[in-house]
């Protein structure tokens, strides 16, 4: 089953395309222009769908941010995906377990679109992209995460959530929409 969604919000919203150079006079989020707060969301559910409502997870190996430009503090990207999907699962009743006898893995790859284009997503992931770079001046940035189950060979679902780049955001409202891109992505993960 093949879902996308377009959000916009307010509040939160996304990702992993304005991970790059922190300006000096940077907008707060909610100053952001309408269609820089623009979230993709594209979902495919596979076997073991839909999961349980709580258990343990743990991470897949091969995991991590896919960011080479030296503008990048990738470092910082890495811990505030990571930290924020942890707090996700949590939310919604998973436990951090061991990764040997977890109910399921969780991955995730970040790029920027010059590391990782729409014809990659499809190519490596199976998900079509959601946001249109036709006519934008700005990049675009895109969070793919995998959900697998013990004994299955394909993702029991996997998502990405992609939106316009801006180079130059404070880390604080970089963080807010990672954040807001970790929540979309997990919340459209089918559980029981």
């Amino acid at each position: 089953m093949i879902r996308s969604f377009t959000c916009v919000r307010s509040a939160l919203l996304v990702a992993l395309t304005s991970f790059v150079a922190v300006g000096c006079e940077s907008p707060t989020f909610n100053e952001l222009p309408s269609h820089m707060r623009q979230v993709s969301v594209t979902a495919i559910d596979g076997p073991g769908s839909p999961l349980p409502s709580s258990g343990t997870w743990s991470w897949m190996s091969g995991s991590g941010v896919s960011l080479h430009n030296p503008a990048v503090d990738s470092g910082f990207v890495e811990a505030v995906i990571r930290d924020a999907i942890e707090v996700e699962l949590a939310e919604r009743g998973w436990t951090r377990g061991s990764s040997s006898g977890s109910d399921m893995f969780v991955g995730y790859v970040a790029a920027l679109s010059e590391e990782m284009s729409d014809s990659d997503l499809i190519r490596r992931f199976g998900l079509s992209p959601g946001l249109s770079s036709a006519g934008i001046r700005h990049g675009k940035g895109s969070l793919v995460l995998l959900v697998s189950t013990p004994g299955n060979s394909a993702p029991a679902w996997r998502g990405v959530a992609q939106a316009l780049a801006d180079l130059e955001l404070s880390n604080e409202v970089r963080e807010q929409r990672v954040r807001g891109a970790v929540n979309v992505l997990v919340s459209n993960i089918p559980m029981r």
